[in-house]
């Protein structure tokens, strides 16, 4: 149970890198001349919903990985009952603490922009999409390589790494769609993305350096 938790937040760890990474160059580029007119709901309302959102998000997430784990171990690999009824109760109970959590702020989240246009490009919102993104991205990634190993005949079927790629696509899917709908409104907004870009394409380009540094020493 500790171990899929702790190899769960040790994937996480990006979120931080990039939740900095972003952060400095919004503080950059506003010091450049952004507007200082607000005629949405105030940053302050924005980052209490979109904080509250992201916490309920990656809690709920993990909860759902730990539930489908479980699950697929149960039904695939060789699981121990005792340990998959632990990791089940910590699943469900992550799963009920974020979920609702989740739902409540980001329905408030989308109501603000259905009220008021201008909330869509928001740089919080922007910021928030791109975070989670680019985190979800990274951490499926990553472990769809473990997946693969195991679909290359390279090791035993574990459940977490399929339930990571499944529950952690499916929330890159969402906020991809999301933000799709929504495009770019502001050069600031752009820059933002540029960075979701470059953090993804540097992620690939790691992926691709250890992939190949495995096929030259087999």
């Amino acid at each position: 149970m500790l171990e899929v938790v702790a190899n769960m937040v040790g994937f996480l760890l990006p979120l931080a890198v990039i939740a900095g990474v972003i952060a400095g160059i919004v503080v950059l580029v506003r010091r450049r001349g952004e507007p200082g007119d607000d005629p949405g709901i105030g940053t302050v309302r924005r980052l209490y919903i979109y904080g509250l959102s992201l916490a309920g998000l990656v809690t709920g997430a993990i909860g759902a990985v730990l539930l489908l784990s479980a699950l697929l171990n149960v039904l695939f690999g060789p699981a121990l009952i005792s340990r998959e009824n632990t990791v089940l109760a910590l699943g469900l109970a992550l799963a009920i603490v974020g979920t609702p959590v989740w739902l409540l702020f980001w329905g408030m989240a989308r109501r603000s922009v259905r009220q008021n246009a201008v909330e869509a490009g928001a740089i919080a919102r922007k910021v928030y999409l791109y975070l989670v993104l680019g985190v979800s991205a990274i951490v499926a990634g990553a472990f769809a390589t473990l997946f693969l190993q195991w679909v290359f005949g390279l090791g035993d079927f574990k459940g977490t790494p399929a339930a990571v790629v499944l529950v952690w696509g499916g929330v890159w899917a969402l906020h991809w769609w999301t933000e799709r709908s929504e495009g770019q409104l502001t050069e600031l907004t752009a820059s933002v993305r540029r960075v979701y870009v470059y953090c993804l394409a540097l992620f690939g380009l790691m992926e691709l350096a250890l992939g190949t540094a495995g096929v030259l020493q087999a």
